[in-house]
């Protein structure tokens, strides 16, 4: 099953480069013509990339598939239209960072705080969320289908019209949450917090 449009991964997103190893697939990160896995100073890579994310251009559209950025300080960073599938960020902190049609398929965003950052018409399909923090956030049209956001903290995120279709979302807080038009189908949402939100959500098939 597929967690995002075609589109958006060939005309959204920077191109897949392959790594320059011999025989290897994976995709090269940024500028180094190496995937993650085989760049040889990953903890300098890490600092670039921290750096360049947190500065005033920001890193708009760049590839960075697979990288570990877990514990790292993110906040206010601009990662906007970038490709972070499969990456590790998790106890990341992204408050008020700009990921905005972000791909994020299968990440592992775990105990990460996303609070008032802007995630608008990202995906994050598979993506790994237990106890991640959206507490604010603008995060309108996301794919959040098949993620794992047991515990995750929507309190107040404006949810317009996202997707959690297959998602668990076991225990997580969605007090305040604007949910108009969000689609919940063949969700978990077992004892999770719906107190107070605003909107019409779709509800098909939704396991309490």
């Amino acid at each position: 099953m597929k967690f995002c449009l075609d589109t958006l991964k060939t005309e959204c997103l920077p191109p897949r480069v392959p790594c320059r190893e011999a025989n290897c697939t994976n995709p090269a990160i940024w500028d180094t013509g190496l995937c993650w896995q085989h760049y040889s100073h990953p903890e300098e890579l890490r600092q670039r990339i921290v750096a360049a994310a947190t500065s005033k251009s920001g890193l708009l559209g760049v590839c960075l598939v697979g990288v570990d950025l877990a514990g790292a300080d993110l906040a206010g960073a601009q990662l906007s239209y970038s490709d972070l599938s499969h990456a590790c960020l998790q106890r990341a902190n992204l408050r008020g960072a700009h990921l905005d049609h972000l791909m994020a398929e299968g990440a592992d965003l775990s105990d990460a705080d996303l609070s008032d950052a802007s995630l608008l018409f990202a995906c994050l399909g598979l993506a790994r969320c237990g106890k991640t923090r959206f507490t604010n956030a603008k995060a309108e049209n996301v794919n959040f289908v098949g993620a794992s956001l047991v515990g995750a903290d929507f309190s107040n995120a404006k949810l317009f019209y996202s997707r959690f279709a297959g998602a668990d979302c076991s225990g997580a807080c969605f007090r305040g949450a604007d949910l108009e038009r969000a689609i919940f189908r063949a969700t978990r949402l077992r004892d999770a917090d719906m107190s107070a939100y605003q909107g019409r959500p779709i509800m098909d098939r939704v396991i309490w």
